[in-house]
């Protein structure tokens, strides 16, 4: 057969090594391809989820076991990391040095891991440790009206009062003034049961009467007024409510607050005779009272200060008597003297009121009659 009629595919015995060569390489190129495969296949491996974690937390527990160097605790929960634990007691500074009050003022021991231990209630430094001290404000509020009562040797009292109530009597007065040069007559008349009182003060200037009415009520604080009445030519009034803690007035004027002890002018005068009368000793001169004071049209504290004994002669009689001044602190504020005499029940054996301008009226003791 002429060699151009042959297949291409068919070997002749001459071209056999060339064909066997051909064939080997092409199954070591197969051989190439399956080991890059295989070798892909275990690049990808460490990337699976499952074999990749396990792996990872024996790691970590392995770590865990195995014995590392002591570290600081970790803190308790809930206490800031920089807290350090409180376990030196503050110096107490008490003025008194009272073994109870250093120990309140300590802080709480803790224990480094756990909670503070139960203690008493601490107390601020500046919070004074004496029980009189810190009881001092109830003691005031407890006491009776005139509580606010200041000696030379202590700012407050701190320890109740006792009172005397003067017995019921009628008081009749002098009257000299510098508005008008004749002199007129005042009947002061003061009942009581021994639960409600009544006191009423009548001033006569020629045809002209001035009247002052305090009713209320007696207590173990003395003189509680319910109302008081100013009358000349018509009567204002002022109303002390109590159940409101307010004291309302018949004219415009806004109400007052209702403090503890709230007197009105009148009453003023025998509030004060009882608290003296009850213990004569306790007021020493620079002694001061305070009391809420109401008139028809307004309220306000006055401040009395005692300015010592002193002898009167008064309707050809003489009589020992207490001096007590309210100053003025106020513009236009009357300066207001009264002498309390022991003959009378501590009720005024002498009134002088003195306005700014100078104007004065001086009431006078006169004599005494069964009411």
């Amino acid at each position: 057969m002429h060699p151009l009629h042959q297949s291409a595919f068919e070997v002749t015995p001459g071209r056999a090594a060339p064909c066997k060569t051909l064939a080997a390489l092409g199954l070591l190129v197969a051989l190439a391809h399956a080991a890059i495969l295989g070798n892909i296949d275990s690049i990808r491996e460490p990337l699976r989820v499952g074999p990749a974690r396990s792996v990872s937390l024996r790691n970590i527990e392995a770590a865990a076991a195995a014995p590392t160097a002591p570290t600081t605790p970790a803190a308790a929960p809930g206490r800031p990391l920089s807290e350090a634990p409180i376990t030196t007691p503050m110096a107490p500074r008490s003025v008194d040095g009272a073994a109870a009050a250093a120990a309140r003022l300590a802080p709480p021991a803790r224990d480094a891991d756990g909670p503070a231990q139960a203690s008493a209630p601490t107390v601020p430094a500046s919070t004074p440790s004496s029980a009189a001290q810190r009881e001092a404000p109830a003691m005031v509020n407890a006491a009776p009206p005139g509580a606010a009562i200041s000696t030379p040797a202590s700012s407050t009292t701190q320890v109740p009062m006792q009172l005397a109530i003067p017995a019921s009597t009628r008081l009749t007065y002098d009257i000299t003034a510098n508005k008008f040069p004749y002199s007129a007559r005042a009947e002061l008349l003061w009942q009581h049961d021994g639960s409600t009182y009544t006191a009423q003060l009548q001033i006569h200037k020629l045809v002209l009467v001035r009247s002052q009415t305090s009713v209320g009520r007696l207590g173990a604080e003395g003189l509680a007024p319910t109302r008081f009445g100013d009358r000349t030519r018509s009567e204002l009034a002022a109303h002390f409510d109590r159940d409101n803690g307010r004291i309302t007035f018949s004219v415009n004027t806004p109400d007052s607050a209702l403090l503890p002890g709230a007197q009105d002018r009148l009453s003023l005068l025998v509030q004060i005779a009882a608290l003296v009368a009850g213990e004569p000793q306790r007021y020493a001169p620079a002694t001061s009272i305070a009391l809420q004071t109401a008139s028809a049209r307004e309220a306000s504290v006055w401040l009395f200060t005692v300015e010592g004994w002193q002898t009167l002669e008064l309707a050809g009689t003489s009589m020992t008597a207490l001096k007590l001044a309210r100053n003025p602190r106020q513009p236009y504020d009357q300066r207001i003297e009264v002498w309390l005499a022991p003959a009378l029940d501590y009720l005024p054996a002498r009134l002088r009121i003195t306005e700014s301008n100078g104007d004065y009226v001086d009431q006078q003791w006169h004599s005494s009659a069964a009411p």
